[in-house]
């Protein structure tokens, strides 16, 4: 079991980023955008600076243990309106063994509770049904749904991954889409008794 109590957020740096070089890959093709595969501490600066050049957003290396297990961030943040975008991602190798419901439920504490926010959002493809089921475990609620452009032009349509998967994806003028769900979690819908 994870204890929540180990896991600490650290301000994104490309030491973080560094470390993620022992992270494990995505085994599905479905994810192959979502693996960090860095050749050069060139690319590593280039993705630090993408992410925290603007100051609407806010990064943080998630460490576990003395381990960085992923990063998330704080997306377009109006502190006007007291809300934010979430983008979270863990080393492949952790999925589905408890860290992002640990995260989640500490980050969320501290999102609600010590940064006085009131609304997070986040966005989450069809094709992972995984995450969906963990943010609307701690309360999300799915608002609205779209088309994107699917990122990664090398999927194999035939292979069981996307098969399963097929109902997320619309091929439209030789261009393949997939369903992006946009949900949001207001304060006092967040289930802090899943995290106690």
């Amino acid at each position: 079991m994870i204890n929540g109590d180990y896991i600490i957020f650290e301000r994104l740096t490309l030491d973080h980023i560094r470390d993620m070089k022992h992270w494990g890959i995505h085994k599905s093709p479905l994810f192959r955008d979502y693996n960090f595969i860095f050749r050069s501490d060139e690319e590593r600066k280039n993705f630090l600076l993408q992410k925290t050049l603007s100051p609407l957003n806010q990064y943080y290396a998630i460490i576990y243990i003395n381990e960085v297990i992923g990063f998330l961030g704080m997306k377009k943040i109006n502190f006007l309106t007291k809300n934010s975008t979430l983008g979270l991602v863990l080393n492949p190798d952790l999925v589905g063994m408890g860290y992002g419901t640990a995260v989640l439920c500490k980050f969320l504490d501290f999102y609600f509770n010590v940064k006085k926010m009131k609304k997070m959002e986040l966005e989450v493809a069809g094709y992972n049904p995984r995450a969906r089921r963990l943010y609307e475990k701690m309360g999300f609620k799915v608002k609205k749904s779209y088309l994107d452009l699917y990122p990664n032009k090398t999927l194999d349509e035939n292979s069981p991954e996307y098969k399963e998967f097929q109902d997320q994806f619309v091929m439209e003028k030789n261009k393949l889409y997939n369903y992006i769900y946009r949900m949001e979690l207001q304060k006092e819908e967040f289930k802090f008794e899943l995290c106690y």
